[in-house]
């Protein structure tokens, strides 16, 4: 249930923040952390939502430069944005956007094997 409203609440404001939510859903924030697990919390849920948009994104709009699409999806520069998205993808945005399917595909196995790793360590 929450997760369709988070998805309709990102679409509506990229930069959204757990307390936002809370309240564009109509919850306390302690209420809406008590419907997560402790390992998928609302700030890493949202995390992975910015960055499967920022993905969609980056991949769609081709055309752009990544300063436009940092400026875009409300980023304080370009430079942070590939920082941002980097750390959490593993590549830069413009290698990310030079990347065929089956090699996006391979990255993000090689990420979920790396997780389940740390997990289990």
């Amino acid at each position: 249930m929450l997760t369709k409203e988070l998805e309709l609440a990102m679409q509506q404001l990229p930069k959204l923040t757990v307390r936002q939510l809370a309240t564009q859903i109509g919850m306390k924030v302690r209420t809406f952390y008590r419907h997560w697990r402790e390992t998928n919390t609302p700030k890493k849920l949202l995390e992975k939502k910015k960055v499967e948009f920022a993905k969609r994104y980056l991949i769609t709009n081709c055309d752009k430069k990544i300063a436009e699409i940092a400026r875009e999806l409300q980023f304080c520069d370009h430079y942070y944005f590939s920082k941002w998205f980097r750390r959490n993808v593993g590549v830069s945005p413009q290698q990310y956007r030079m990347m065929t399917h089956k090699e996006r595909e391979a990255l993000e196995r090689k990420k979920e094997r790396k997780l389940r790793r740390k997990k289990e360590a």
